[in-house]
């Protein structure tokens, strides 16, 4: 991950499948129920976009969207408050180490997977 944060002039972030992947790794691995809930609430979300592009919407009713934004937000906070942040030692110098719990706790905005992007790098290669 440190190789797209090198280039600092445009946004980076991985896709859903590899956050899936990761958030299985830790509600298995440091049993962490939050993780487990936000990976099915990830598959829930990405459901519902599906069945509405499937009735030709643009976007989700707002009740709908708004319900979807509140269980996020309150299992992020349960993610936060099962992961405190990390401390800094005395003299450490540079970014503070955190848990694959902690990196997954940033910032999930992004489009469900890359699959767009990568099927465009394969035209280039063609």
């Amino acid at each position: 991950m440190d190789a797209y944060r090198a280039h600092a002039s445009c946004r980076h972030a991985l896709c859903n499948i590899h956050h899936l992947r990761e958030l299985t790794f830790v509600a298995e691995e440091y049993d962490q129920a939050w993780a487990a809930d936000l990976k099915h609430l990830l598959q829930e979300m990405k459901q519902a976009i599906d069945a509405a592009r499937a009735h030709s919407l643009m976007r989700l009713a707002p009740a709908r969207r708004h319900a979807f934004v509140a269980r996020y937000r309150a299992l992020l906070a349960a993610g936060h408050a099962a992961n405190s942040p990390p401390e800094r030692r005395p003299k450490q110098r540079g970014r503070v180490k955190q848990t694959p719990a902690q990196n997954l706790l940033d910032d999930l905005t992004i489009p469900f997977d890359n699959n767009q992007a990568e099927r465009d790098l394969r035209m280039l290669k063609v």
